[in-house]
């Protein structure tokens, strides 16, 4: 009996607590409102091509792919008024593109955009920024998890102090088995194109920025790029990456040190709460409107590895049977070989076993493997 007192006081302090909780939703969170996005870098060593995109933002809890921002017409002005105009992506909407070109790098340059409605939005003017040489890209293995990527750079002027990278990786991989026949025209044929082997890439999204305005020296050494689980499989066969660095502005390293910081916390009440982000982008028509990208170009320089430490698991087959070629012409499983006579029957396996195109990669080696 004494115990009910007790537990009706913790109920009433838990019921005070929750009644004490009001749902916070800030305008910012359930704005309908879609301002433009820039993201893209103006390439100016004359052999690469400048990629952009263009979208429009959206509220947090939708999951679909940003709008694209379609027919805009985009350009770059240098101070002496040369313009470089860039073109739609026939294949990816939202998305333009520049061939490579030769700018004047002792000038600055700005970028220009006229959308279908007929705002017009400019950036400020930027110097064109030349990064210092890589000097190399190194891996560690850590034990039986995974392998660190780190990249290694310095400037002998001390003139750069802020560093952005991204990387670009590619893997090669195999099906469990090799499939050395297939059915054309309900016929078993020899396959013409083996498909055993593929490649598949990912392209990194993240924010990677470092200074060394604080150190005694422009030297960054061990700068980690990418951790790459075992567990992946994408170390047993060959692996490469290609890490690209750039030299930023102090005012960009602070915009991408911002972005970094609303996009990449964990959410804990520990992170820093998140703030408006203003980039170097406005909007001519009607200044009071928000933008976000920050407009930023110059020489980028780019280092590629290859890592063959065949760390990870022979893939594995389930379903491997045998089928008469009737049985074959009548299925939809993929055939490896035939069994020697007087048997005459195929080994059969499902698609995954066979195929590697099943797991997602293709079957184009890229120019650049050896």
């Amino acid at each position: 009996m004494k115990r009910h007192p007790i537990l009706l006081t913790i109920f009433l302090i838990l019921a005070g607590i929750s009644a004490c909780i009001d749902p916070f939703n800030p305008p910012e969170v359930n704005n309908s409102d879609r301002y433009l996005v820039y993201d893209g870098y103006l390439q100016a060593n004359g052999t690469d091509t400048s990629w952009i995109t263009l979208s429009r933002t959206q509220r947090l809890q939708e999951t679909f792919k940003p709008m694209p921002e379609i027919a805009a017409s985009v350009s770059v002005h240098s101070a002496s008024g040369q313009a470089y105009t860039f073109l739609p992506d026939p294949v990816q909407p939202g998305v333009y593109y520049l061939p490579p070109a030769d700018f004047n790098r002792a000038e600055p340059y700005r970028l220009s955009i006229k959308l279908r409605d007929g705002k017009t939005y400019e950036s400020s003017e930027q110097h064109l920024l030349i990064s210092p040489d890589i000097d190399s890209i190194s891996y560690e293995i850590k034990g039986n998890d995974g392998v660190q990527v780190y990249a290694h750079t310095h400037d002998p002027a001390g003139k750069t102090l802020f560093y952005k990278w991204t990387y670009d990786e590619t893997w090669e991989y195999a099906a469990p088995m090799v499939s050395m026949l297939e059915v054309i025209d309900k016929k078993i044929v020899p396959r013409e194109i083996s498909v055993f082997k593929c490649w598949d890439d990912f392209r990194a999204t993240n924010i990677n920025v470092f200074t060394t305005a604080t150190l005694s020296k422009d030297v960054v050494r061990f700068q980690p790029i990418v951790y790459i689980p075992i567990s992946t499989n994408k170390l047993y066969w060959k692996y490469s990456i290609n890490v690209k660095q750039q030299a930023l502005s102090r005012e960009g390293f602070d915009y991408w040190t911002e972005i970094a910081r609303n996009t990449e916390t964990n959410g804990s009440i520990f992170d820093p709460f998140p703030s408006q982000v203003s980039g170097n982008i406005t909007c001519v028509t009607d200044p009071k409107e928000k933008v976000f990208g920050y407009f930023t170009g110059g020489v980028t320089k780019s280092e590629r590895i290859f890592i063959t430490e065949a760390l990870g698991r022979s893939p594995v087959c389930f379903g491997v049977d045998t089928m008469s070629g009737r049985d074959v012409l009548n299925s939809t499983m993929l055939i490896s070989n035939q069994l020697p006579f007087p048997d005459g029957r195929y080994i059969v396996a499902p698609g995954n076993c066979l195929d590697c195109r099943t797991q997602g990669g293709t079957l184009n080696r890229p120019s650049f493997w050896r």
